[in-house]
């Protein structure tokens, strides 16, 4: 009888653990863009930006089954704000 309590308490747990395993699983990658949008080279970052788009945009942003979300930052062609 003890047995089986404590299987079945074992069970539960498992199951418990699975489900806060699969739930709390994001089905988003972010992926972060940063390059000289403004400036006197903004061209080169455009450039690479629409790159980086139509290469996402032809897989449909998807990896493995899963969304990918892309985070674009300007560092204005500003050496601190790129290292940020």
């Amino acid at each position: 009888m003890i047995k089986r309590f404590f299987f079945i308490i074992v069970i539960i747990i498992t199951l418990i653990f699975a489900l806060i395993y699969f739930i709390k699983k994001d089905k988003t990658i972010e992926i972060g863009f940063v390059g000289g949008l403004s400036g006197k080279y903004s061209n080169l970052g455009h450039t690479t930006l629409n790159g980086l788009i139509l290469a996402f945009e032809d897989i449909d942003y998807t990896i493995n089954g899963k969304k990918i979300r892309i985070d674009i930052k300007d560092d204005m062609q500003n050496k601190k704000l790129a290292k940020i």
